[in-house]
């Protein structure tokens, strides 16, 4: 009966943390098998597998997601993108859009000096027309004074 109760208690402390991977100590799983009978081991062995597919398949759908992700033929014919394929293809396009990134930041910095420039000459030469307007009117009212 206690033998029950202590695998029922090493489960429910592998449940709380079900893909933290912790070191071993002193055996680790081995120990706690030790002090169990063999219905107990097949119960603890059980839940530890089947954690580690639960884990195995969430792992399979994010690598599948990330391929879908992913700029490459994906035909009904060809094979799966291996998972080192898939993660040297995502670090490969990850780096090239960084790089496009990086281009296009650029071109745009220098789009926006060219259009503060443009603006500058605009109001430049605006300024240099009103006071054309205003030495004009002056000229004009000191011709009709004297």
């Amino acid at each position: 009966m206690a033998q029950t109760e202590r695998a029922k208690s090493l489960l429910a402390e592998d449940e709380l943390e079900p893909y933290v991977r912790k070191k071993r100590q002193d055996g680790g799983t081995r120990k706690k098998m030790q002090g169990l009978n063999e219905q107990e081991q097949n119960l603890l062995r059980n839940s530890i597998n089947s954690r580690e597919r639960r884990r195995m398949h969430e792992l399979n759908e994010e690598f599948e997601a990330l391929r879908e992700c992913l700029p490459y033929q994906n035909d009904s014919s060809s094979r799966r993108m291996s998972k080192a394929n898939t993660l040297l293809l995502a670090s490969n396009w990850i780096k090239q859009l960084t790089n496009a990134n990086r281009v296009l930041q650029a071109e745009l910095a220098a789009a926006r000096a060219q259009v503060s420039l443009g603006l500058l000459f605009k109001v430049a030469a605006r300024v240099v027309e009103i006071s054309e307007s205003n030495m004009r009117l002056d000229a004009e009212q000191f011709n009709r004074m004297g």
